[in-house]
């Protein structure tokens, strides 16, 4: 049996130990999660849980407060769980590592190493930073959050996606309020529905309205949706290019759209997705392929499913044509001597349209000229009225019509030069062979 001493011993050690203050708990000793009121008010932030609580001043005066193991607390709208917490009151700022997760209203991010800095609302987080928000998921090394600007930095490899689109840069940043991202420095952008992608030197991607906008001279690389298999690809570049959700595009500035088979220029771009056309505007806009090169002030270019529908040019409209058919044993040098016998069509406003077999018909309106030279052996109709129209069979040109005073000339060739020529001042002659004078 105890003695009374040895009893009322044991009863002051009980109680030392339930009433100890937790700034003065020994390094090993745990303490209860919950922390008593008192200690609570030391704190700018609410402590819901912490295995181990240590209060500590160095020799110069530095007081920390540390809580160590499954350490949960709250700081405004924001709940912290990390392994160890460390503040600073001096500084007003508290330091979190090992695993660190926090939360906000529409918001969670994971890192290693957390800093965050009370009176500011700003707090910064280091290593393996990952963070989601309204619809976007996202990485980096590190990570900056002004929680009164509503605005978050990510940098060292930062990426962000939601469910139509991929983002890399080494910059990246997040507007809360607009869901808008701004990207700069080496910018990949890549589109999951089309596998289209982008590479620019800065960004701006709009998620509410999805409005993307590429800076610093963007090359685009996209396919046509009935492209399943991804193998033929068009390209895009230009100064600025912006993209309003799935229905248009435009870009400016030295604007060049090409595949393996076309090329199209002009200092302007708009296309209507929607109705499948592209306007070129500004800056001589031209189309060039191998068989065929177009100009004009204006240029409209309308194709669906890869094709080439219809193109229009307007105000000092030109088409030149030239003849590649490859004979057996033909030298290159012939080629070449064919690609400058060039036939050419003019008019105030020319209209191509193009069959599954190729070059269709030519419309040449107001104040139209024409000269076609098949081959040289075929001779040289030059044509001039208020409407021309120009109709290919089997890839070859099979009927010329003239309407509005049409005059025409029709040259054989010459046999003992080996070639003729007209130049665009031919002088008026009377119609001949294939052509049809309106009444």
């Amino acid at each position: 049996m105890c003695s009374v001493k040895n009893s009322r011993s044991v009863l002051l050690f009980w109680l030392y130990l339930v009433f100890l203050p937790a700034g003065n708990a020994h390094p090993d000793q745990g303490v209860s999660p919950e922390i008593p009121p008192a200690d609570q008010e030391q704190f700018p932030f609410i402590i819901e849980h912490a295995d181990h609580f240590y209060h500590r001043q160095s020799t110069d005066s530095v007081e920390t407060f540390v809580l160590k193991g499954s350490v949960r607390v709250k700081h405004s709208a924001s709940l912290i769980s990390c392994g160890t917490l460390t503040y600073f009151p001096a500084g007003r700022y508290f330091l979190c590592v090992d695993s660190v997760h926090i939360s906000d209203p529409g918001r969670n991010m994971l890192s290693d190493t957390l800093f965050y800095y009370v009176d500011s609302a700003y707090y910064q987080a280091f290593g393996h930073f990952q963070w989601t928000s309204s619809g976007f998921s996202g990485s980096g090394q590190k990570g900056d959050y002004y929680r009164q600007e509503g605005r978050m930095v990510v940098t060292g490899e930062a990426s962000a996606r939601d469910s139509l689109r991929e983002i890399k840069a080494d910059k990246l940043e997040y507007y809360d309020s607009s869901e808008t991202i701004k990207a700069t420095g080496g910018l990949r952008f890549f589109d999951r529905q089309t596998y289209s992608d982008a590479v620019a030197s800065s960004g701006l991607y709009e998620r509410r309205t999805n409005l993307v906008t590429l800076y610093g001279r963007p090359k685009v690389t996209y396919y046509e949706e009935n492209d399943t298999l991804h193998l033929q690809p068009y390209y895009l570049t230009g100064d600025l290019l912006r993209s309003f959700s799935r229905d248009s595009l435009c870009a400016t500035g030295r604007v060049r759209l090409w595949d393996d088979s076309l090329t199209v220029t002009a200092d302007s771009l708009f296309y209507d997705k929607k109705e499948g056309i592209s306007y070129f505007r500004n800056g001589g806009p031209q189309v060039e392929s191998q068989s065929y090169r177009l100009t004009g002030s204006l240029i409209d270019v309308t194709s669906s499913a890869r094709r080439l529908r219809r193109v229009r040019a307007m105000v000092k409209a030109r088409g030149e044509f030239y003849n590649l058919q490859e004979k057996e044993g033909e030298k290159t040098s012939d080629k070449e001597e064919k690609k400058r016998e060039t036939s050419w069509v003019e008019g105030d406003t020319l209209d191509i349209l193009f069959g599954p077999a190729g070059l269709d018909s030519i419309a040449a309106l107001g104040d139209a000229r024409s000269y076609f030279c098949e081959n040289r052996e075929s001779g040289i109709n030059y044509l001039q009225g208020k409407r021309i129209y120009l109709i290919w069979q089997d890839e070859k040109l099979d009927r010329v019509d003239v309407e509005g005073g049409g005059r025409g000339l029709f040259l054989k060739p010459d046999t003992t030069a080996g070639k003729a020529a007209v130049s665009d001042s031919a002088a008026r002659g009377s119609a001949d062979k294939g052509i049809k004078k309106d009444k």
